[in-house]
């Protein structure tokens, strides 16, 4: 069974979709929901589910995935190791302080890296799952790759 956080954030992920899906055309809630796959890949929302078509097995399988995700990722980050923002001035510390928050900064970006290894490892094992049938129906419901500018 999901962890109640998970459940919770999957609902209330749910509701904010159908509350901006009001206020969009069709053809703009169609492509949004083609970005929502592509970069929240709700695995757990029974919509998708059951447009893939998954096996009640397959869905016992992804939810043990996405806890044993979400309990590594956990681990990443320990109880009052939040740090300081990544842009956060900090030139008018001392110099124990801002090497401090330097310190604090590079922990975040290798937690960072290493959270981005569990998502795209667990990815790779919940895309195992799918039969290739399956595979194509979601490479078609995800659309085009939005590559965003920087």
């Amino acid at each position: 069974i999901l962890s109640g956080k998970v459940k919770e954030s999957e609902d209330l992920r749910m509701a904010m979709h159908r509350a901006q899906l009001l206020v969009l055309t069709p053809q703009q809630e169609g492509r949004f929901r083609q970005l929502v796959l592509q970069y929240q890949m709700p695995w757990m929302s029974k919509p998708l589910q059951n447009e893939l078509d998954l096996t009640a097995e397959q869905r016992a399988r992804i939810e043990k995935i996405l806890e044993t995700k979400q309990e590594s990722i956990a681990k990443l980050f320990p109880p009052g190791q939040e740090g300081f923002a990544a842009g956060a001035d900090v030139s008018r510390l001392g110099k124990e302080i801002r090497d401090a928050v330097e310190k604090q900064r590079k922990e975040a970006q290798t937690r960072s890296v290493k959270q981005k290894k569990i998502e795209q490892a667990a990815e790779a094992q919940l895309m195992q799952i799918l039969t290739p049938k399956q595979q194509t129906s979601l490479k078609e419901l995800k659309g085009n790759v939005f590559i965003p500018p920087r």
